[in-house]
C-alpha cells in the first residue's frame, strides 16, 4: 500500500513538472512574439522618424531654412544617429551650418547631460555628437571618458578629442594608445589621419623612438598610416639599429623607398623566418634586377612564406617576362622552389 502511495506522488510529481515546463516553453514563445512586435514597430517609428528629418537636415545643411518638423521625446536617439550620419559625409560650411541645427534643436545641451549619465549607449551617442560639435568647452566632459575601460567608449573619446582639438590631443590619445593594446589598429590608423599629420606625426614619431620594442611595433604601423614618406628615414633608422624580429618585421611591411634596398637585402638572410619573408616583400616593391640571384636562392628556403614571398617579388623584378620566368623555373633543381614559383606564376596571370 505504501509503495502504491510513493508511486501516485511520483507520478502527480511528474505531471506537475511537465505542465509547468510546458507553461514555461509557452511563456517563452510569447515573450520572443512580443520582443519581435516591438522590434518592429521600433524600426517602423525609427524609419518615420528618418523620413522626416532627413530632408529638413539635409536642406539646413545646403543653407536653406526649412521649419523644423516635429519632435518627440522618444525621437531623439534616432534624430542624433541620423545627424551624425549626415555629419559624418559633410566638410566645411555644410557641416558648420549643420551644427547650428543641433543648437537651434536644444540637444547640444541633452548629449552634455548624456556624457554624465551611466545609460553606455547615451554616453557613446553624446561622444559621437560632441566630437563632430568640436567645442573647446566639452574637453574636460570628453576627456573624463578617455581612460575608460570599455573600448568602444574610450576610442570614440579620443576621436573626440581629436576632432576638438587635434594639437592638444596628440599626448593624451597617444599616450592612451600605448596604455590600450585592445584598441583595433585599423580604426587607429583611420582616426589618426583623420585627425591630420600636421598634428600627430612629430609627437607620434617622438613616443616612437623613446618607446620599448614592443611598443615600437605598434606605433611603427600609426606612424606609416600618418604620412608614410615623412615615416621613411624613421623606419630606415630602425631597421638599422633594431635588432627585434617583430620590429624589423614590422618596418619591412610599412617601408617604400628603394633607398632602404641595402639594408633589406641583409633582412632577406636573417636567421627569423618572418623577417626574411617581409625583406622578400619589400623586394616586391621596390626591388631591381639585379635581386634575382637572391630572390631564386629564397626560392629554396626551409619556410614556405618565405619561398611564396620570394616567388612573388621574382616576377615582380623589372623587366621579367614570362619566357625568362619560365626558363628561370625549368633552371631550379629543387622541387619546392620550382613549385611555389610555378604556383606564384599561375596567381600572376589570373590576377
Amino acid at each position: 500500500m505504501a509503495s502504491d502511495t510513493s508511486i501516485d506522488i511520483a507520478q502527480q510529481l511528474a505531471l506537475l513538472l511537465g505542465l509547468a515546463s510546458l507553461a514555461l516553453t509557452f511563456g517563452l514563445i510569447v515573450l520572443v512574439g512580443l520582443m519581435r512586435v516591438a522590434l518592429r514597430w521600433r524600426e517602423r517609428d525609427a524609419a518615420a522618424t528618418i523620413a522626416r528629418w532627413r530632408p529638413a537636415l539635409l536642406r539646413h545643411a545646403m543653407g536653406e531654412d526649412p521649419p523644423f518638423p516635429l519632435l518627440r521625446r522618444g525621437e531623439r536617439s534616432v534624430l542624433l544617429l541620423l545627424w551624425n550620419q549626415i555629419a559624418e559625409s559633410l566638410r566645411g560650411p555644410s557641416h558648420d551650418r549643420l551644427r547650428v541645427v543641433l543648437n537651434l534643436l536644444g540637444l547640444d545641451a541633452l548629449v552634455r547631460r548624456w556624457l554624465v549619465r551611466r545609460n553606455r549607449e547615451r554616453q557613446w551617442l553624446g561622444l559621437v555628437t560632441l566630437g563632430h560639435l568640436a567645442q573647446p568647452s566639452d574637453w574636460d566632459s570628453v576627456h573624463a571618458l578617455l581612460g575608460d575601460p570599455r573600448p568602444y567608449l574610450s576610442l570614440s573619446a579620443a576621436r573626440a578629442l581629436l576632432q576638438i582639438d587635434p594639437a592638444r590631443a596628440a599626448h593624451p590619445v597617444l599616450a592612451e594608445i600605448e596604455r590600450r593594446p585592445e584598441w583595433p589598429m585599423a580604426r587607429l590608423a583611420l582616426l589618426l589621419r583623420e585627425a591630420g599629420a600636421q598634428h600627430l606625426f612629430e609627437p607620434l614619431r617622438e613616443r616612437l623612438l623613446a618607446a620599448e620594442a614592443t611598443q615600437q611595433v605598434r606605433l611603427v604601423r600609426l606612424l606609416a598610416a600618418v604620412d608614410s614618406l615623412r615615416a621613411s628615414p624613421t623606419l630606415m633608422g630602425l631597421l638599422e639599429r633594431s635588432e627585434n624580429a617583430e620590429l624589423l618585421s614590422m618596418c619591412l611591411q610599412q617601408v617604400q623607398t628603394p633607398a632602404a634596398l641595402p639594408r633589406v637585402r641583409q633582412l632577406a638572410q636573417h636567421p627569423v623566418w618572418w623577417v626574411r619573408s617581409q625583406a622578400a616583400a619589400a623586394l616586391a616593391r621596390f626591388g631591381t634586377r639585379s635581386d634575382r640571384p637572391l630572390l631564386l636562392t629564397l626560392l629554396s628556403d626551409a619556410q614556405w612564406w618565405v619561398r611564396y614571398r620570394a616567388a612573388q617579388a621574382l616576377l615582380c623584378t623589372p623587366g621579367l617576362t614570362r619566357p625568362e620566368a619560365l626558363e628561370l623555373r625549368e633552371a631550379l633543381t629543387d622541387r619546392y622552389a620550382r613549385d611555389v614559383l610555378g604556383q606564384a606564376m599561375v596567381e600572376r596571370e589570373l590576377a
